[in-house]
């Protein structure tokens, strides 16, 4: 199995131990056979690329919306509900997740922690993936981060206002590369606060609604598109609003 290969979901394959380390491993599931060693049953389809971000493993690709957990992936997550010592999150996969009152933000103790509302949007990290009951348990804690959820200067947390939509995973995973030139682009010209999550949402703030528009139009949009291409849509987008407006 190398790059650019085609996976298709439910696929039987032979994967090295070295190989696998290399790779998403959430994607694929462990076959026990006593005949023969190594043996991985793919969880979904799509090309086998290197992911743009550290630590830079080989992912598939497909233009799924459904997200598969892993653990230290970024995650915008909705509240669904309130129970006695967490909150139950939606971060649009099929297994349940949740995060902890208190041990999941930074400084919060029992007399003091997010009073959180349904509906309110939390950037997460995704902690830990419990195979036992298919659930996920996600925190608002950063080991490189010594911010509190108090002052809200902790890039992870809630998400103020803005605008939040959704897009393929393959695309998310694109716009948190390192390298992203279409964040760059859109930074030249407007003002913006923007969180991407693995899990295929997006959140941005602006200063103006309709610059909050003109961007999400430019990023459902990007998606495929080389450098060259993405520069003239941005700019078609960006001098058609000025000339009407």
């Amino acid at each position: 199995m190398e790059e650019d290969d085609v996976i298709i979901s439910g696929t039987h394959m032979t994967i090295e131990k070295d190989k696998l380390e290399k790779m998403n491993e959430n994607n694929f599931e462990k076959i026990h056979d006593n005949e023969y060693e190594n043996i991985y049953r793919s969880k979904c389809s799509g090309i086998l690329l290197k992911t743009p971000y550290y630590p830079y493993k080989y992912d598939i690709m497909n233009t799924s919306y459904k997200y598969i957990p892993k653990v230290g992936d970024l995650v915008i997550g909705i509240v669904k509900t309130k129970k006695l010592d967490y909150y139950q999150m939606d971060i649009n996969c099929n297994c349940e997740c949740i995060i902890h009152k208190i041990d999941s933000f930074k400084y919060a103790t029992k007399s003091s922690f997010p009073n959180l509302l349904n509906g309110t949007l939390l950037y997460m990290v995704v902690e830990k993936i419990n195979l036992e009951n298919n659930s996920v348990v996600t925190s608002c804690i950063n080991s490189s981060d010594v911010k509190s959820w108090i002052n809200y200067e902790n890039y992870l947390g809630e998400l103020f206002d803005g605008f939040v939509f959704s897009v393929n995973i393959a695309c998310a995973k694109s716009l948190i590369g390192d390298r992203c030139y279409i964040l760059d682009l859109i930074g030249q010209d407007i003002k913006y606060e923007i969180a991407v999550g693995h899990n295929g949402r997006i959140w941005i703030k602006a200063n103006d609604p309709l610059e909050i528009n003109l961007i999400h139009i430019a990023l459902k949009h990007s998606f495929g598109k080389t450098r060259a291409q993405m520069n003239v849509l941005w700019k078609s987008i960006y001098n058609l609003n000025k000339k009407t407006t």
